[in-house]
């Protein structure tokens, strides 16, 4: 049997309400020369069936409850193409998605990725669009600058030398992304290339463990250049500030909801987390507040 060309990779658990619409967009793309690597990561629903309803190139593989990186890492151990395309099992891909990295693969290796459009799981509605930067580059990436994995492209022989951390919850593919930027140069596709969709059960939304796990990703990579570097260390300090400002937003949610549910305990635990681990945030909105009860202009962030 030839080898396909490119293999798809997409780990699911209990993925039953969203595989058969995912699975449609792959196979509806306009290049046809790939294996749909489904990795089933010990679901306990009808994933399974759903997944074994589907003919060739779709096949299945089952492992025990091991993690979406993990998952990843057995996909990655089976695929026979020249090339790897990860997707997750909620979301989709525009028809012409891998013919269009394709054609702007370069005779050099390279990754490549594009644009994402979010919409509503519940109404299908699209919430915001977002263009990521062209010529992405290790410093960008370690500064929190993020390209969705679901949009990436890049030499299989290159994703299995690297492979996923399992340690890192939810900030696998981040760290993923920055070790494959110190191997490739990034190609951006200036087009929208998948959509996601926005619902309740998503890992992104477990935001303690995102916080902890982003943390973790930072420091892993943080020495990946000598300490004299310049843009390494501005990096951090950005990324720090957007990791910190989305974990602070979350704790002021938080905080709203103990005051309206009058839970002081709710209040208590959220507003210590922000005043020990997201004193910069705590900060910048003191001061924004302050600036505005004495009637004075903005700053230039804050404008």
């Amino acid at each position: 049997m030839p080898s396909p060309f490119v293999s798809v990779i997409i780990p699911t658990w209990n993925g039953s309400a969203f595989i058969a619409e995912t699975l449609q967009s792959v196979l509806a793309q306009t290049f046809s020369d790939l294996e749909i690597l489904v990795v089933d990561d010990g679901s306990t629903d009808n994933t399974t069936a759903i997944v074994q309803s589907f003919p060739s190139p779709v096949r299945l593989i089952r492992q025990k409850n091991a993690g979406t990186a993990a998952a990843r890492n057995t996909g990655l151990s089976e695929a026979r193409g020249q090339w790897i395309a990860f997707l997750d099992h909620d979301d989709l891909w525009v028809p012409t998605k891998l013919q269009q990295q394709l054609a702007a693969a370069a005779s050099s290796p390279c990754a490549l990725y594009g644009g994402v459009q979010f919409f509503d799981g519940a109404t299908g509605r699209v919430t915001c669009n977002h263009m990521p930067p062209a010529g992405i580059d290790f410093h960008q990436l370690l500064g929190f600058e993020i390209v969705a994995l679901q949009s990436l492209f890049c030499p299989a022989q290159s994703a299995r030398d690297l492979g996923f951390d399992a340690t890192l919850k939810g900030t696998d593919d981040w760290d993923f992304c920055i070790r494959l930027a110190l191997q490739l140069p990034f190609i951006r596709i200036p087009q929208t290339l998948i959509r996601v969709r926005i619902h309740d059960a998503q890992a992104g939304r477990q935001r303690e463990s995102m916080f902890s796990n982003c943390r973790r990703a930072l420091a892993k990579n943080a020495g990946a250049h000598p300490s004299s570097c310049t843009q390494c260390a501005a990096a951090r300090r950005r990324a720090r500030s957007r990791i910190n400002a989305a974990y602070y937003e979350h704790l002021r949610e938080e905080i709203v909801a103990g005051l309206r549910s009058v839970n002081p305990l709710r209040t208590a635990r959220a507003s210590l987390k922000a005043l020990t681990r997201t004193p910069d945030q705590l900060a910048a909105t003191f001061a924004r507040k302050t600036r505005r009860l004495l009637g004075m202009s903005p700053t230039l962030r804050e404008a």
